[in-house]
């Protein structure tokens, strides 16, 4: 999917999409809802990582622990967010 797509598609939802700057590499984008945060990074114009974790949790590399889930499509995504 597109990364313009996407960015409307959230936007008609409700959500407000902010482009995270990154040193390197691809932009990250991020949104919120409902106690999560839902995370992507744009290659070449296409979303890559849709990914959604609980805001309070943290990565902790020292444990292996790596909170949330990753997701094939959009529509996935945004059903863990408790959109439809």
């Amino acid at each position: 999917m597109q990364t313009s797509t996407t960015i409307r598609t959230l936007e008609k939802a409700g959500l407000t999409v902010r482009k995270c700057e990154r040193p390197y590499g691809s932009g990250e984008y991020r949104t919120e809802h409902n106690g999560k945060e839902l995370t992507w990074y744009d290659q070449e114009g296409y979303v890559v990582n849709l990914h959604t974790k609980r805001i309070s949790e943290a990565t902790d590399s020292q444990t292996d622990y790596f909170p949330g889930s990753y997701w094939d499509s959009l529509r996935q995504a945004m059903r863990s967010l408790g959109l439809s």
